[in-house]
């Protein structure tokens, strides 16, 4: 998960948040492919959460899932808001 975190970080710093947050959900599947990207808990700015889910769309794909890993896709939520150092993403689950 720090993979996937830091890959959001770092297409995300960039955004101006002013102080909202956004919740986006989101399935990644075992080649590290994002998809089905929504939003579960909008800012209330429709052109950030888009912000918000363009950069996370961009992330992928993240790295695989270890071949030791029995699930072929995972389902997660995701809290995404700016902080003092930067973006803060956070998992919902």
């Amino acid at each position: 998960m720090r993979d996937i975190q830091r890959s959001f970080h770092s297409k995300l710093n960039d955004v101006d948040f002013g102080t909202k947050t956004v919740v986006v959900n989101l399935d990644i599947n075992k080649n590290g492919n994002i998809s089905n990207v929504t939003i579960k808990r909008s800012s209330g700015n429709t052109v950030l959460d888009n912000k918000v889910k363009d950069c996370i769309r961009k992330s992928s794909p993240l790295p695989a899932f270890p071949s030791s890993y029995a699930k072929t896709m995972i389902n997660v939520d995701y809290s995404v808001s700016k902080i003092s150092s930067g973006v803060s993403v956070t998992n919902e689950n």
